[in-house]
C-alpha cells in the first residue's frame, strides 16, 4: 500500500513538472509571434440595393463610391435584382455612394 502510494505522488510530481515547462513555451510560441491575427482585416465593404420611390428594384444602374479623405472613385453596376457591392474598400471614413446613370431616373448621393 505504502508502494502504491509513492507511485501516485511520483507520478503526480511528474505531471505538475511536466506543466511547469509546458506553460511557459506554449505561452512564448503563442504569445511571442509578431504577426498580425488571420481575423484581422484592413478592407471594407459596402452594398445595397437602387429602388424607385415605389420600392421596384433598377437593374443595370451605375453605382459609384468615393472615399472622399482620398478621393479615390471605385464604380459598380447593379444587378437585375437592383443589388450592388463594393467588396475591397479601404478601412475609413467618411465614404459617398451616387447613383451615376440609371434610364429616365435623377441621380442622388448618399453619404455613408
Amino acid at each position: 500500500m505504502l508502494n502504491s502510494i509513492r507511485l501516485l505522488t511520483d507520478a503526480t510530481a511528474v505531471r505538475r513538472l511536466g506543466l511547469l515547462i509546458a506553460t511557459p513555451l506554449f505561452l512564448l510560441g503563442t504569445l511571442g509571434r509578431r504577426q498580425p491575427a488571420a481575423a484581422q482585416n484592413i478592407y471594407a465593404a459596402v452594398h445595397g440595393t437602387v429602388t424607385d420611390t415605389s420600392g421596384a428594384a433598377i437593374p443595370g444602374a451605375a453605382v459609384s463610391i468615393t472615399n472622399t479623405s482620398t478621393g479615390i472613385t471605385t464604380t459598380a453596376t447593379t444587378d437585375s435584382h437592383g443589388y450592388y457591392t463594393f467588396p475591397q474598400l479601404q478601412i475609413g471614413r467618411p465614404y459617398t455612394t451616387t447613383i451615376i446613370s440609371s434610364l429616365g431616373f435623377q441621380s442622388p448621393s448618399e453619404a455613408s
